[in-house]
């Protein structure tokens, strides 16, 4: 049975795992190759762009759909990025101490 005190802790829950992707995904963007702005660049894009367009975007496919629906295709796609998170690789080690 659907409660509202359930869903708002699983909302909590959810957000309390995803709110450490972001920040990791910086500092792994920030560690790529000899220099950080462009991959530091492009992931805050990314990023911000999700955090301003994500909410309209699920509120369009719960009209359409229903909201059952829309945040289903939410944790789709955090399963997605889960999957996808072992193909990331592990970042050369910085050459900042070479004598």
């Amino acid at each position: 049975m659907a409660t509202p005190g359930g869903a708002l802790l699983g909302f909590a829950v959810m957000g309390l795992g995803l709110s450490a992707v972001f920040p990791i995904a910086l500092r792994a963007s920030g560690l790529e190759g000899p220099s950080s702005a462009p991959g530091l660049a492009a992931v805050s894009t990314v990023g911000y762009t999700g955090f301003l367009l994500g909410p309209p975007t699920i509120g369009l496919l719960a009209e359409a759909a229903g909201l059952r629906e829309a945040l289903a295709l939410v944790c789709v796609l955090c399963l997605v990025a889960a999957v996808l998170a072992g193909h990331v690789r592990e970042p050369a080690p910085a050459l900042d101490h070479v004598t």
